[in-house]
């Protein structure tokens, strides 16, 4: 893991910082709406998108192994069946 960064703040600006995040934001006449809850909201979202996309992931992967495995035996599981062509017989 690397040192922290140091950061100079220049005249007129305030630093805001978030986990690993820093943002400098005007110090005179700031409107700015930071709000702590929403901090945690997102690092609550981030936290559950990761954990659901791991597990998406993982399934992916096990039905991928288990089709390979399939195929491998000679089972096919390609889930595509070849179409046999119709014949006309010459009378």
């Amino acid at each position: 893991m690397s040192a922290p960064a140091i950061f100079t703040v220049p005249e007129g600006f305030t630093l805001h910082k978030e986990n690993t995040s820093a943002i400098l934001l005007p110090a005179a006449g700031n409107d700015t709406f930071l709000n702590p809850v929403q901090e945690f909201n997102r690092d609550l979202s981030v936290a559950c998108i990761r954990t659901w996309g791991a597990t998406a992931n993982a399934e992916k992967e096990r039905k991928w192994a288990e089709r390979r495995a399939r195929q491998a035996a000679g089972g096919g599981g390609g889930g595509h069946k070849a179409k046999k062509l119709k014949s006309e017989s010459c009378v």
